[in-house]
């Protein structure tokens, strides 16, 4: 974790030092400075979460929506001679929304599950049950590119730090016989840190006003994936969902493979400024998920174990930038 956090330092003050982003430096525009800023708002593809009873009876589901997150776009690109450039790009969401399962109802008192075990024989209650998911997304990367001539393509390579994390938050409560609740709550992040390579292609656009480009890249980097499980434990007294008292901690490391595309369109306000508006879809195929992980974690007594699955992103981000 404390090389990751050092990782994304570095690159981030490569960035605003002077460092370039070679996906964003246009092929016709002859400025050696092009900085911007703007908001992003990304969606994640959730896994399927399924609760079971003793009995082998699902009651609670939640998965198949996105979890939206948003937060900072901001590039900054320098090009230098010979057809070469420097740049950076920094992403940081924060979850703005949680995926909130249907409530489902659970009659009778002995529905025994990880979340409910608490209980014991309650009694003849009703119970009813309910998880959120939420997701959050940061990426960090330094380029080097190169364009042959004025063909309108650039290729770059270059480092790059990425923070995935991701929860759940399951509860189950009664109002019956003076009220209870048990919460289980799994969070889960990734710090990966390695390389990528990429291409831009311009788009042969003619106007005097408008522009566009697209870029591909694929990286490889080593995650350090980490799985946090707590309990509340049975809580009387009440239908509200008590503090996590019990928690438990488990790191695994191993390779993420990752592929991105990005898509956009610009607007020329004068010879220097633009307003920019774009699509972005990334995928990593390995990484710590809450999800997976409630299923392999006891929390009974929280022992939390690292499952993995796959993770898209995509959505949308405006932005304006500044040529000089």
């Amino acid at each position: 974790m404390k090389y990751s956090v050092f990782a994304a330092a570095t690159l981030a003050a490569t960035v605003l030092a002077g460092g370039s982003y070679a996906e964003d430096a246009p092929v016709t525009d002859y400025m050696n400075y092009d900085f911007s800023i703007g908001a992003i708002v990304l969606g994640r593809t959730s896994s399927q979460v399924v609760v079971l009873d003793d009995f082998g009876t699902p009651y609670l589901t939640s998965g198949g929506a996105l979890w939206p997150s948003a937060g900072l776009d901001a590039k900054f690109s320098r090009d230098l001679s010979n057809g070469f450039s420097l740049g950076g790009r920094i992403i940081a969401t924060a979850a703005i929304a949680t995926n909130r399962s249907n409530a489902v109802p659970i009659f009778g008192g002995l529905a025994f599950t990880d979340v409910t075990s608490g209980f014991g024989l309650f009694g003849p209650a009703s119970f009813v049950g309910s998880v959120d998911q939420y997701s959050n997304f940061t990426s960090v990367e330094a380029n080097v590119g190169h364009q042959s001539g004025n063909m309108p393509v650039r290729f770059y390579t270059g480092l790059r730090y990425v923070h995935i994390g991701d929860g759940l938050d399951a509860v189950i409560s009664t109002g019956d016989l003076g009220g209870a609740s048990n919460r289980y709550k799994i969070d889960a992040a990734n710090d990966m840190f390695g390389a990528q390579i990429g291409i831009r292609l311009d788009a042969p656009v003619s106007s005097d006003k408008w522009s566009g480009y697209a870029t591909a890249s694929v990286g490889y980097y080593g995650n350090s994936g980490n799985v946090m499980a707590g309990t509340s434990g049975l809580v009387l007294g009440t239908s509200a969902p008590g503090p996590i008292s019990t928690s438990d901690s488990a790191t695994s490391r191993f390779g993420t493979f990752g592929a991105d595309l990005h898509i956009a369109g610009a607007y020329k306000l004068a010879a220097n400024k633009r307003l920019e508006f774009g699509y972005s879809l990334m995928y990593f195929d390995r990484v710590a998920s809450a999800a997976p992980s409630y299923g392999v974690s006891n929390s009974g007594t929280p022992t939390a174990a690292v499952a993995t699955s796959s993770a898209l992103f995509h959505g949308l981000s405006a932005s304006f930038k500044l040529s000089f």
